[in-house]
């Protein structure tokens, strides 16, 4: 019918404006402009919210401009957006409510990801996470293992 081609030619358009907003702002990060990289990001899950390089680029950004906890959140989100991984991060409402101090959820989150590691152990994205969240915690050798892992 004409509605569900127009919903399908939406949803394209959509990913489409997704992945310029996530590239420009991948650019932006490659640039070390993290406050504009995340600007641009964050337009690219609006786009899409299963824009799983975005979510992990956005955790990453965020990490980088000290925001430990938007970057927990938007790491965990990748976790449980990604179809591999999903079973493993804790239920929607759980992330991001502040009920437990950022050191808490900074080890709960890279236990979660230990967890994936597990379910793949050659997973780039997985070890580039734990990396980050290594640093976030002030390990940086395990930090450094993590990376050239990755």
């Amino acid at each position: 019918s004409d509605s569900t081609q127009l919903d399908e030619a939406g949803r394209e358009e959509a990913g489409r404006e997704s992945v310029a907003w996530q590239l420009l702002g991948q650019a932006h990060a490659d640039a070390d402009d993290d406050a504009a990289a995340i600007s641009c990001l964050r337009r690219a899950v609006a786009a899409d919210a299963q824009n799983l390089a975005a979510l992990l680029a956005l955790g990453v950004s965020y990490t980088n401009e000290l925001d430990a906890s938007r970057a927990l959140d938007h790491l965990r989100l990748w976790l449980r957006r990604h179809p591999d991984f999903a079973s493993l991060a804790p239920a929607e409402e759980e992330v991001g409510k502040g009920k437990y101090d950022v050191w808490a959820r900074q080890a709960d989150t890279t236990a979660l990801f230990l967890r994936a590691v597990g379910r793949a152990p050659h997973s780039a994205d997985l070890h580039a996470v734990l990396g980050v969240l290594h640093n976030l915690s002030r390990e940086y050798g395990a930090a450094v293992s993590s990376f050239e892992r990755a």
